[in-house]
């Protein structure tokens, strides 16, 4: 079971506004102790093998990861802090017996935070470019599968190039609710995104704008997350292209169900995505819906939490998808370390037609395994 959010406002949770503007807008429950990573020093490693299987007509396909995400997090001192992050991943894409493959490591993510007063945070991020940004021709249905959000691959997207990141966030208490927010911007130097051209994909500025708020509700906390990304003119070579904005909404809450009793974690979160448009190839809108429900239950110094997960998606003609997921996760101390196995099970519909030689559409399966390490220093 996620912890619940801090009881109160604190640096620990005005850091955590910090590290999601800086890293990007993920779509993950706000019960998540981000603040952790910050305020705390850490080391994560989280091996996680990932595999759907789509049944269409036109024959199976098959995406499938195993990617090794590592985080580590230093202190310095009580207002200063950096983290860096990267992963190692495979990723392979097959259909009609043809196979095609990604192996490598990722862009290494560096940031640094200033907390300048316990309600005031300057984050400042940087993306060096490790991994790879430009791919064959005959890759991209690969990248554009393990990219595709509604199927959360552990390493959706291998290079960027470089980019540098700037945010201010805040904190503030008001009428029993524990306030944070803040804003950021990006820039991305460029990259050559296909192997037979020199053509470079130049990305505009990304500006991002986070609001978080929590209080205690019942037994346990709730927390709502509205947070939102729009960005600048972008040019393909000559051509001018466009990324739509994206907005993600998130609500979650956390608690026992009563005393001596299981703990509960209800969670939701919607993305929509605006229309864009790449290389003269329209880019649909899309909007992508989660809802989770988990029970933690004790078991001596463990904890043993069942999952059940909903998702839909819908990104215009052909690219749609129902998706439930039953998982279970378990907490267990080490010594020094905590150590996560995780193993989780989905099936449901899925069509996609974006990038791909032939739209397909089918019933689809799929797992999920984690073995996710830690320890805090």
């Amino acid at each position: 079971m996620s912890r619940a959010v801090p009881n109160r406002h604190s640096l620990r949770w005005t850091l955590a506004a910090a590290a999601g503007l800086t890293a990007g807008l993920a779509a993950a429950p706000l019960a998540a102790p981000l603040g952790a990573q910050l305020t705390d020093g850490q080391l994560r490693i989280a091996p996680t093998a990932m595999s759907w299987g789509i049944a269409a007509d036109s024959g199976r396909v098959t995406v499938s990861q195993v990617g090794i995400p590592i985080f580590v997090a230093v202190p310095l001192g009580e207002k200063f802090a950096v983290d860096v992050g990267t992963s190692f991943a495979t990723s392979s894409f097959s259909r009609r017996g043809v196979s095609r493959s990604l192996s490598g490591l990722t862009d290494v993510q560096l940031r640094g935070v200033w907390a300048i007063t316990d309600a005031l945070v300057l984050t400042v991020g940087v993306n060096a470019p490790t991994g790879q940004a430009t791919v064959a021709r005959e890759n991209l249905e690969l990248a554009g599968m393990i990219g595709t959000d509604v199927l959360t691959m552990p390493v959706p997207a291998y290079g960027i190039g470089p980019a540098f990141t700037g945010g201010l966030v805040f904190g503030a208490d008001a009428a029993g609710w524990s306030l944070s927010g803040g804003m950021s911007v990006r820039q991305a130097t460029g990259f050559r995104p296909f192997t037979d051209t020199t053509t470079r994909f130049v990305p505009g500025s990304e500006y991002r704008l986070a609001f978080n708020a929590d209080r205690g509700y019942g037994s346990g906390r709730l927390a709502l997350g509205l947070s939102g990304s729009a960005f600048g003119g972008q040019t393909y070579g000559t051509a001018a292209t466009s990324t739509g904005s994206r907005l993600v909404a998130q609500a979650a809450w956390a608690g026992a169900l009563g005393d001596g009793k299981p703990q509960l974690l209800l969670s939701a979160w919607h993305l929509f995505a605006a229309a864009g448009e790449f290389n003269s190839l329209p880019i649909p809108s899309q909007n992508l819906s989660n809802v989770q429900v988990a029970i933690g239950f004790g078991a001596g110094a463990a904890t043993i939490e069942p999952t059940v997960e909903a998702r839909l998606w819908n990104a215009g003609t052909g690219r749609t998808a129902t998706l439930a997921i039953l998982g279970l996760r378990t907490r267990i101390p080490v010594g020094d370390y905590t150590v996560s196995p995780g193993a989780a099970f989905g099936l449901g519909t899925f069509g996609h037609s974006l990038g791909v030689s032939v739209p397909f559409e089918g019933n689809a399966t799929g797992y999920r395994l984690t073995l996710g390490m830690g320890r805090s220093f």
